[in-house]
């Protein structure tokens, strides 16, 4: 415990209008651990981006983590980030971003079911130098209620792709995700009904202010917004077959609002756009098979060229 609390500056415990004693049993380790305690601010919801917010506006140490209450980490992992931060200081390197892997672990049946690697999608398993994180305003969207880990690593990595900085992955596992927590918000029915708009926020917002910043980044930043419209694209496809008539009727809208602000900052043509689509057509087999992945087999109602045709028809 004495060498676990030279590698802790503090623990920061963000009170979320818990109900189950939280507060309660970490007071116990208090004597043991630099414990700090705070809450979200009364006028934000009790999201986890606003959660994380509040911790991290009252850190004090050089690098911060996250760990989601029903999450827990190794228990070697503060010594796997600090030996990979030796070797880098040795080699005078200093990183603004560690990347972790993370194992999605199922405890309804206590079973691992997949090691995440060089995944740069949602907050777990990642460090980032609180330095680097307020010289370059970045943090999470007030209010976000879902994707708020996309958006705050967006930000991250548009910020170290527009400079060209290099980040780093550590192969080692340094999280463990309970990813089929039914009382989570990733479990719940409203999270695939209403994630789109949270989604196409979390994706676009940040790389449609990195392409006017970083404008030697131009080509860089253009292919990552198409990219993500055309995940957009096979998002609704899959909300729609397996919704039908009750799927998100504001899904066109946001598609649409996400498709005028791309055209408007890559002044790309709805042609380019097809053609980019076509001459990647391998990847977005891999692209269309990870959203079935993550939402079951669906069939797409319409190919990409006539959805285009669709949302540009007035």
């Amino acid at each position: 415990m004495v060498a676990q609390k030279q590698w802790l500056k503090e623990v920061i415990v963000v009170d979320n209008d818990s109900t189950d004693q939280t507060l309660k049993v970490a007071h116990r380790f208090d004597a043991m651990l630099p414990m700090r305690y705070t809450n979200i601010p009364e006028h934000l919801d009790k999201g986890p981006g606003n959660a994380r917010q509040a911790g991290i506006d009252i850190a004090q140490g050089e690098w911060i983590g996250f760990i989601d209450v029903d999450d827990f980490l190794p228990f070697n992992a503060l010594r796997i980030i600090d030996t990979a931060l030796n070797e880098l200081n040795e080699k005078n390197i200093t990183p603004d971003y560690l990347v972790g892997n993370f194992i999605e672990y199922d405890y309804t049946t206590d079973r691992f079911i997949k090691e995440h690697k060089r995944d740069n999608t949602w907050v777990h398993g990642k460090w980032y130098r609180k330095e680097f994180l307020d010289k370059n305003q970045i943090s999470f969207k007030e209010n976000l209620y879902t994707h708020e880990d996309v958006y705050f690593n967006s930000c991250v990595l548009d910020n170290l792709n527009g400079k060209e900085e290099e980040f780093f992955f550590i192969d080692s596992p340094v999280y463990y995700w309970n990813h089929r927590n039914s009382e989570s918000m990733t479990s719940q029915d409203r999270y695939v009904e209403t994630n789109f708009a949270d989604y196409a926020c979390a994706v676009g917002e940040p790389h449609f202010k990195a392409i006017k910043q970083f404008k030697n980044r131009r080509d860089f930043f253009a292919t990552t917004i198409v990219d993500h419209f055309l995940q957009l694209y096979f998002y609704y496809q899959a909300f729609l077959y397996t919704y039908k008539d009750t799927a998100n009727p504001n899904s066109i809208e946001i598609i649409k609002n996400y498709y005028t602000q791309m055209i408007d900052c890559t002044n790309l043509t709805k042609k380019e756009i097809l053609d980019y689509y076509n001459k990647n057509a391998n990847k977005y087999i891999a692209q269309k098979q990870a959203t079935m992945n993550a939402f079951g087999s669906f069939v797409e109602s319409q190919s990409i060229a006539d959805f285009l045709d669709m949302i540009t028809s007035n």
